[in-house]
């Protein structure tokens, strides 16, 4: 979680923010984007538009519509949660980043956070060249010391501050080609707007006769006490939270079941007077 971001006060008078004007719902939420505490280094981050709604104030449906208005800003993908800001890198760290610089070895390790998907090879493309990420000169080294190998941290905090000293160039290179192969299904990540689809949901709801729109309703309650309720900040993979999900409507449904009440009860004993 970050403390702080740099927006520029051009935004207001240049560009794609000013290209926002009058749309007041756009500015608040691609300054959001900009500034939210999930943000990282790269500018790929996991969240959802729960959260995002939660935090903005705005309004759940209008989502899509305005991330469509800040599109030159921000991006959004809502089948893997993850959003992206592309400029981020370029206000965080500048035009161009030093092989020696410790804060391109922490870069490695968002990045490897963010293999294959869509957003972590865009950003290879804007900015291999810029930053050096297509090989890795000597003089670089993880920053943690002890770290099991891969450069892979579950974590978005990255401290900038560890020592970076001479490693191995292999170690380095690895990291930085892994970017378009891995998966992240397995990663932890904050609870998903959908943890279960809604052809799981209309199953759940033929199995214990109970109305699609209540099932809908017990998804939605568990969404939001693990994203802005008591559960806030929990990660899991997402089969974690599938499970988790499923389990919990199932657990409701199937205590407001009827009791079981035998068809034909038996007849009471009729004890006969001598």
């Amino acid at each position: 979680m970050r403390d702080y971001a740099i927006i520029r006060s051009k935004f207001w008078s240049q560009g794609s923010g000013k290209r926002l004007r009058g749309n007041p719902e756009a500015q608040v939420l691609a300054l959001y984007m900009m500034s939210c505490s999930q943000g990282t280094l790269c500018g790929i981050f996991p969240t959802n538009l729960v959260t995002i709604s939660h935090e903005t104030g705005i309004k759940l449906e209008k989502l899509p519509a305005l991330f469509r208005d800040i599109a030159e800003i921000a991006q959004y993908d809502d089948e893997s949660e993850l959003a992206w800001v592309p400029n981020t890198a370029r206000e965080q760290i500048g035009e161009s980043l030093s092989p020696r610089d410790n804060r391109r070895c922490a870069l490695v390790r968002e990045l490897s956070r963010f293999q294959k998907h869509k957003f972590g090879m865009e950003f290879a493309s804007m900015y291999s060249e810029a930053y050096e990420l297509e090989g890795a000169s000597k003089g670089l080294r993880r920053g943690f010391e002890g770290a099991p190998k891969p450069l892979v941290q579950s974590s978005s905090v990255l401290d900038l501050d560890q020592v970076v000293t001479p490693e191995t160039e292999s170690e380095i290179t690895e990291a930085i080609s892994t970017i378009k192969s891995a998966d992240i299904s397995q990663s932890p990540v904050n609870c998903p707007s959908k943890p279960i689809n809604d052809d799981a949901l209309a199953t759940i709801s033929g199995t214990y006769g109970a109305s699609l729109e209540a099932v809908t309703d017990m998804r939605r309650e568990f969404v939001v006490y693990w994203t802005v309720g008591k559960g806030i900040g929990r990660r899991h993979t997402l089969g974690q939270w599938a499970a988790k999900c499923r389990e919990r409507i199932c657990g409701e449904l199937e205590r407001q079941r009827p009791s079981k009440v035998e068809a034909f009860p038996k007849k009471p004993q009729v004890i006969e007077s001598a």
